[in-house]
């Protein structure tokens, strides 16, 4: 059963710019996304810096108010929610932010903070409802009068989490949750991660730029490129049968081709345009090994591959043989 569901999705901003700001620019950051995420697993969403992953999740989250398109939750459309109905959704699902320090109100200490969502909701806000979800991520009761700055990222990520813990929700969007941990600290999170979705069912959103996370957390995931999802399926999907050239060149450039495979072949050239000027037709084809005439012209659909793999490109066959060759090699 879906838990999330997200139906063509949009997130664009007006710009004003030129002369005496007469000229006005739509970047389109996230630009018609559809997915949906079961019940008691983890969805990932992978894709560089400025693919558009952390603005959906703070559509999401209803951080930000979509453009268009539809959000569902257990089945009830919660796109617009406001009010009293918003409040309710937020109980249901909370968010773990990329930078645990920026996230935590410096002039509060760990208990306050902990409790902050549980008083918003006007629900119990008692000392043991914290110090129960500090253990949960396993911290003591001598963290609950320490201010953020006494913290050590790794506790201060746990403290985040324990924040979003306090409501017991269905979900929880996590956005870049160890990218400003040092690696060993980064399996701790993981690990804890793992054992809270067993312990208490929890689904979750998680996005990521790093493989090795995805690989880590991830049931089902999505590629984002330039707003859009180029390619989505299961884990072993997308990592071991790829069919996009973006896909490919992020499992390169991470090495988790199969052994012997020769990465660089499939890499990137250049950076990703520009979403104030984006290229006509597949936003990939000016960095793209494989890109053909077509390519400049249309954006392709993302079409059904089957079991519930789908990949947007105009040459996937080309992409599929290109690895199957170098498997050989």
């Amino acid at each position: 059963m879906s838990l999330l569901k997200v139906e063509q999705l949009k997130k664009h901003y007006i710009m004003k710019e030129g002369l005496f700001n007469r000229k006005k620019v739509e970047i389109r950051a996230v630009d018609g996304v559809s997915f949906e995420v079961r019940e008691g697993t983890t969805y990932g969403i992978a894709g560089e810096s400025g693919s558009g992953k952390s603005t959906l999740c703070m559509c999401v989250a209803r951080l930000l108010e979509p453009t268009s398109g539809k959000l569902y939750f257990d089945g009830k459309e919660y796109t617009h929610a406001k009010g009293e109905e918003l409040r309710r959704l937020r109980a249901e699902i909370q968010m773990v932010f990329q930078n645990p320090l920026s996230s935590l109100d410096p002039h509060m200490v760990v208990k306050d903070i902990v409790l902050e969502p549980v008083r918003a909701q006007g629900k119990n806000d008692d000392e043991s409802v914290a110090l129960d979800a500090l253990e949960k991520v396993g911290l003591s009761r001598s963290v609950m009068k320490m201010y953020p700055h006494e913290l050590s990222g790794g506790m201060a990520q746990r403290v985040a989490i324990a924040r979003a813990l306090t409501l017991r929700p269905r979900m929880l969007i996590l956005d870049e949750p160890t990218s400003a941990l040092d690696a060993s600290m980064q399996a701790q999170v993981l690990n804890l991660f793992n054992e809270l979705q067993r312990e208490m069912k929890i689904t979750y959103l998680l996005v990521s730029h790093d493989l090795s996370v995805i690989g880590h957390m991830c049931d089902s995931m999505a590629v984002m490129y330039a707003g859009r999802i180029v390619e989505m399926g299961s884990y072993d999907q997308l990592f071991y049968e790829p069919s996009h050239p973006y896909t490919l060149a992020l499992l390169a450039s991470a090495r988790f081709l199969p052994e012997g495979v020769n990465g660089d072949k499939f890499a990137l050239r250049g950076e990703m345009p520009s979403p104030r000027n984006p290229p006509v037709g597949c936003t990939l084809h000016p960095r793209c090994p494989f890109a053909t005439d077509v390519c400049h012209v249309n954006y392709p659909d993302l079409e059904a591959l089957g079991n519930g793999h789908f990949v947007a490109c105009h040459n996937k066959k080309n992409v599929t043989e290109a690895l199957e060759i170098a498997r050989r090699i």
